[in-house]
């Protein structure tokens, strides 16, 4: 698997979605901070390299995670809150401390708590 960095504006979103959900009490800050974190953990496991190196555009890991902080939020259905998740869990397993990092039991909630908030799913039945 190759792995690739997240957009500022992926973990900035992503981070406010983990913050609006009162269940999860965590700040958008934390969550941008870990995310950033285990995201460029895990492509800089994928591609042997450092947090600086894989952050390199933005001048450095640092200068990344400043970014993703700042970064402008994009407001966007569950379902879409959905596939970021899922893209980020997928961008940040490459790396020995996924399995153990707080990032991923976060993100698992985060997908939880989005899936009753999908159109129809209050309508639909719960046997058949």
């Amino acid at each position: 698997m190759s792995a690739f960095l997240c957009s500022p504006k992926h973990i900035a979103t992503l981070a406010r979605a983990v913050e609006k959900d009162p269940q999860l009490q965590w700040s958008a800050e934390e969550a941008v901070a870990l995310f950033a974190t285990e995201n460029a953990d895990s492509v800089g496991c994928a591609h042997n390299q450092s947090r600086d190196e894989v952050a390199r555009d933005f001048g450095g890991f640092q200068a990344y995670r400043d970014a993703c902080r700042t970064a402008g939020v994009v407001d966007v259905a569950p379902l879409h809150i959905l596939k970021l998740a899922q893209s980020l869990i997928h961008q940040s397993g490459e790396h020995d401390g996924w399995k153990h990092s707080r990032a991923k039991p976060l993100l698992a909630a985060l997908i939880e708590s989005q899936i009753s908030k999908l159109p129809g799913y209050d309508s639909a039945p719960w046997s058949i």
